[in-house]
């Protein structure tokens, strides 16, 4: 990743406005010295979203977000910093340098990358070769009584790992791979003597895991009999690399992801197998996570890479299979509920939730509805569509279930109506956090029949979902900003206000940094200090100041909070240097007390251990600071 200049930033800057560039994307209304309008990241009706151009920055009330027109690009785009740069660099005009990377070439992370991936691209035809030759001859028969075609083989890149505890380090290391590049790539494992390494698929059909781009970025791989892989677990994945993480990866999304942007609708399955035995019976739609449950990285990639606006969950009616409908529908519930959504996009007998998952254009809130085809026990979405074939599948997608009925469903069936009273509490309890995000009218008509199906008195069942159910996260988001801000030491906060909207009053005036009590506050003061000092000697231009503090406070809260300050003038505007000299009055002052507090603890302690020695220090640092003029202690000699 190439590191730019501070010059270069500033001259990007200087040629974008930054209320013209978010006016883009948000219709901005002149509101005092800002810009207001609705924030892009998150729904509102009120507008909270505030740009300033003076100080060449932006801060949502309602979300939090803030920073300059660089994070707002990466924000609203989805972007890395040099990313957003490259794209404001070509607005402005501003030519960039030659990129530098910021690590040696053969220790760079896209290096490595590329690395990876060439060598997993090596491996998968090691692995098909060994499939097609006579060793794979036993794979090939249990893939053919799986019901796997020779086109599916090709098209999903199946392969075999032969038994043997090197036969791919052999191969790789004729093609110029060294067993530590093996290792790094996660196809082998050290040994735990150190000496040498050996495969980490053995004796397995081996399936290709690729990124919707194409490149193969790690494997999965199956036992189908042998001694070998009598105790092995059935599935191996390939552990986390820099190219693989097991939750951010979806298995067949490459092959199916035309299909989604065409049907803007995804199947979520389990397996690989259950992938492919779909995608052979006409449903070309199907992406598998791999035995784990969909985090929101799943859905963002659905949302970045296939335009999806349904998901339908579709897994095995076991004990496993349910955990993981219900913690995926969990996951994408509680972001629905975190929306802070209008009434009218609330809920309903269809279900959908709103996640935010940027991409160009992004930013918004995207709706995409959320099912469950419920298969019979016994079968797997592999098994069900062979055995019963492609038409009967395609009935059960018809009668798929909105996600929120399905889980109630099984809520109320591990809680039944002739259980004691205590249990169909508990599951009016769970059944509140799945409805709190639900329109009024449709909250009534679910607790008529949570109170039918649990024999519960429907004004007991009202009172236990509505004391348990009902918020707004969008507005307790806002509380709980407003709580931050008023719960930061008066004083520390209006300096720090008053100093990133005159940044010469932080060179001229002693202020006491050491004395904040807040490290947030202290960490935007110093900030603030030390770029109004390069300010002063011409090393940033106007309209630089509050983006350099920003950048310099390298925390990404702090970040947030300096954002929130800077939007926000201190009480005393009109009179900046007199407001100043109040806040540190009042900031030594607090600091004196705490110094009082702290030595009358420490010579407190020190006397009840009978420490002279300890006594005796602490009594001349009392005198020094008595001769600094620092804390007289008038308070402590009197205690005495």
């Amino acid at each position: 990743m190439a590191r730019y200049s501070d010059e270069i930033l500033g001259r990007i800057r200087d040629s974008v406005d930054i209320v013209e560039w978010v006016s883009q994307v948000v219709p901005l209304k002149k509101a005092g010295a800002n810009y207001k309008g609705l924030c892009p990241f998150h729904e509102e009706k009120t507008p909270s979203f505030n740009v300033h151009p003076g100080k060449r920055i932006f801060y949502c009330f309602g979300c939090s977000r803030g920073g300059d027109i660089f994070k707002f690009t990466m924000l609203h785009r989805n972007l890395t910093f040099p990313e957003a740069i490259r794209i404001l660099a070509d607005k402005a005009g501003v030519s960039l340098p030659a990129s530098a990377p910021e690590t040696p070439p053969d220790e760079g992370e896209e290096r490595m990358k590329r690395g990876i991936r060439k060598i997993n691209e090596t491996a998968a035809r090691f692995y098909r070769d060994t499939l097609s030759s006579k060793a794979g001859a036993g794979a090939r028969k249990y893939l053919a009584e799986r019901g796997i075609s020779d086109a599916s083989i090709e098209t999903f890149g199946i392969g075999l790992a032969p038994a043997g505890w090197q036969n791919l380090l052999e191969h790789l290391g004729r093609n110029g791979f060294s067993s530590r590049q093996a290792v790094a790539a996660g196809l082998a494992k050290p040994r735990s003597g150190g000496d040498g390494a050996y495969d980490v698929f053995r004796g397995r059909i081996v399936f290709s895991i690729r990124a919707p781009g194409g490149g193969i970025t790690g494997f999965g791989g199956r036992t189908f009999g042998g001694e070998e892989d009598a105790a092995a677990p059935k599935y191996l994945n390939s552990p986390d690399t820099p190219v693989f993480r097991k939750n951010r990866i979806l298995y067949g999304l490459h092959e199916s992801k035309e299909t989604i942007r065409g049907d803007r609708t995804a199947l979520i399955v389990e397996g690989y197998f259950d992938v492919i035995a779909l995608h052979q019976h006409g449903f070309k739609n199907v992406v598998a996570s791999m035995g784990t449950a969909l985090t929101s990285d799943h859905v963002g990639i659905l949302r970045r890479e296939g335009f999806c606006e349904t998901l339908v969950f579709c897994f095995d009616p076991d004990a496993a299979g349910e955990g993981a409908a219900r913690r995926g529908g969990a996951m994408l519930l509680e972001k629905y509920q975190q929306a802070g959504l209008p009434e009218k996009w609330r809920g309903g007998k269809e279900l959908t939730t709103l996640l935010e998952m940027g991409g160009p254009g992004g930013g918004a809130w995207n709706r995409m509805a959320l099912r469950v085809v419920v298969l019979p026990s016994g079968f797997d979405a592999d098994s069900y569509v062979r055995s019963r074939g492609a038409e009967s599948f395609g009935g059960l997608l018809e009668k798929a279930k909105n996600l929120i009925d399905y889980l109630l469903d099984r809520t109320v069936s591990a809680h039944p109506a002739d259980s004691p009273i205590e249990r169909r509490l508990e599951a009016l309890q769970e059944a509140a956090s799945l409805l709190s995000g639900q329109r009024e009218a449709v909250r009534r008509e679910y607790v008529r029949d949570l109170s039918e199906r649990l024999r519960i008195d429907g004004d007991l069942a009202e009172r236990v979902l509505r004391s348990r159910g009902r918020r707004d996260e969008g507005v307790q988001a806002t509380v709980e900003v407003k709580a931050k801000s008023e719960r930061l030491p008066p004083a520390e906060k209006m300096l720090v206000q008053v100093l990133l909207s005159h940044p010469e009053l932080a060179v001229r005036l002693d202020l006491p940094m050491e004395s904040f009590s807040d490290p947030r506050l202290r960490r935007i003061g110093s900030a603030a200090v030390a770029s109004a000092g390069e300010a002063e000697t011409g090393g940033l231009g106007e309209g630089e100041f509050v983006p350099a503090v920003l950048a310099a406070v390298g925390d990404p809260d702090v970040e947030k909070l300096a954002a929130a300050l800077a939007m926000t003038p201190p009480v005393w505007a009109d009179e900046p240097e007199r407001a100043a000299g109040e806040c540190i009055a009042r900031i030594l002052s607090d600091g004196l007390k705490r110094r009082k507090e702290d030595w009358r603890s420490r010579i407190d302690d020190a006397k009840r251990r009978g420490d002279e020695d300890a006594v005796q220090s602490l009594m001349e640092e009392r005198e020094a600071m008595r001769r600094e003029q620092v804390a007289p202690l008038q308070e402590v000699t009197q205690a005495e």
